[in-house]
């Protein structure tokens, strides 16, 4: 019984980190068709109607996007994203 208990937890640990591991990976597909599109480091919140809530506005910083290289939103609009 408690063979089988490790292995579901060993399945299910397996199916959370491919899950991870496929979210991420859209994420950079994202990115290549923001790349192809030229509009990769450009944030997808203030590219229309820019927030000016960071200096660069409406273009992610060089820093985020070498933190968080599949971004697409600037700090500022992330951080109020998150506490919503």
């Amino acid at each position: 019984m408690a063979e089988q208990g490790t292995d579901a937890m060993e399945r299910e640990k397996t199916f959370l980190y491919a899950q991870r591991e496929n979210k991420f990976l859209g994420y950079l597909e994202d990115a290549l068709k923001r790349i192809e599109a030229g509009t990769y480091g450009i944030c997808i919140e203030c590219i229309d109607e820019p927030q000016h809530l960071c200096e660069t506005c409406p273009l992610i910083p060089k820093e985020r996007l070498m933190a968080v290289p599949h971004s697409q939103h600037c700090l500022p609009i992330k951080q109020r994203q998150e506490k919503k």
